[in-house]
């Protein structure tokens, strides 16, 4: 469970290759290309109906929007949406939409009752709610918005600057830096529109591979595997999951644990400000039932750099470290770092994760 506690841009993060079992390719259709990127002119924004909140047909010169896609089944968009009413009440100029347009559809036959019970719904929140909230039956908002910029998952946000072009996309949890500088002039376009451009590449990537990925695993064939994760890399050469993935194949599965420390030196230096993938495969070396050969020393290391970057206050990494002390035998280095790991915690933090950390604190202080 160490690797329970995410950052929120696992909330956003994209696909990654994967060693699961997945769809055959033939059974997967290919994704729509993608023609929608940061920089782009925003597309027209017209829904059918005006929900809650004042009502407007196109984005006004020199005001900055943001539109949130949603629906009223999703749980990640109800937790999000007294963040963006706090966003709201921080930048009452902004203005913030919420587009319910991913409704569940009747079936066939039956009266549709999906706007009053999305009027019922925004009603019921109250102050929960302190934006403006659309609706939209069909999928052209999507097909225009979501599609079209190779978004598929919700909650969703697009901001919009005061030219009237697409500045940022993503999970609105992660929205606060981004729309922050936005508003105060200071963000850089042309940075988020290259960054959105390989993250079109990565989606597009991983839908053509990840299925082969886990046909090759599904029949044993490392070999085959390997080689398409380095075809991911070949194009995309510092994709933290890939490397990830590749690193816990050579460790677990196929059992090459020479392979697996030398990969995972190339992986240390290039993953070197990336304290969570570097933790993860730490943690990988040190519990994973998959591991014949424990390489500690490699798992130090990595542990060594994440909590070097995240300034010692990671709670995962330093359990993470902990483990590592007290596989190698001490047992009162082990009880030092665990006692940082609990610390690190909220005292109000009860997650799975926190309390595993607690408890092995516990333990290892008991024996």
């Amino acid at each position: 469970m160490n690797q329970a506690l995410l950052s929120v841009a696992a909330l956003t993060s994209l696909a990654v290759l994967s060693t699961a079992v997945a769809q055959a390719p033939a059974e997967r259709p290919a994704p729509p290309p993608v023609t929608l990127s940061v920089g782009d002119p925003a597309p027209a924004f017209a829904p059918e109906v005006w929900v809650k909140g004042e009502a407007f047909d196109s984005f006004a010169e020199g005001k900055v929007h943001v539109v949130e896609f949603w629906a009223t089944w999703c749980g990640p968009c109800i937790a999000a949406m007294p963040h963006l009413t706090e966003l709201q009440k921080k930048y009452p100029e902004v203005v913030i939409v919420g587009i319910a347009a991913s409704e569940s559809r009747p079936k066939e036959g039956a009266p549709d009752e999906r706007l009053p019970y999305l009027r019922g719904f925004v009603r019921g929140k109250g102050d929960v709610i302190g934006y403006r909230v659309a609706y939209a039956s069909d999928r052209t908002l999507w097909n225009d918005w979501m599609a079209a910029a190779g978004r598929t998952g919700i909650p969703s946000s697009f901001i919009v600057g005061r030219d009237g072009n697409i500045e940022w996309m993503g999970h609105p949890m992660a929205m606060d830096k981004p729309l922050e500088q936005v508003v105060s002039g200071s963000w850089n376009r042309d940075a988020e529109a290259a960054k959105s451009r390989k993250d079109a590449l990565i989606r597009r990537k991983n839908a053509e591979i990840a299925p082969k990925v886990a046909a090759a695993m599904a029949a044993s064939n490392w070999d085959e595997a390997l080689s398409l994760y380095d075809q991911m890399l070949a194009e995309v050469p510092d994709h933290a999951p890939t490397m990830v993935n590749r690193f816990k194949l050579l460790a677990g599965k196929a059992g090459r644990s020479a392979e697996a420390s030398q990969y995972g030196a190339t992986l240390l230096a290039t993953l070197a400000n990336d304290p969570m993938s570097l933790n993860e495969v730490a943690w990988f070396i040190v519990d994973d039932g998959s591991v014949g050969t424990r390489d500690l020393d490699l798992a130090h290391r990595l542990a060594e750099r994440g909590n070097e970057v995240s300034e010692g206050k990671n709670p995962a990494i330093l359990d993470t470290l902990a483990r590592i002390w007290w596989d190698k035998g001490d047992k009162a280095k082990a009880v030092e770092i665990q006692t940082m790991a609990v610390g690190a915690l909220s005292p109000s933090d009860q997650t799975i994760m926190a309390r595993e950390i607690r408890a092995t604190l516990k333990r290892y202080q008991g024996q």
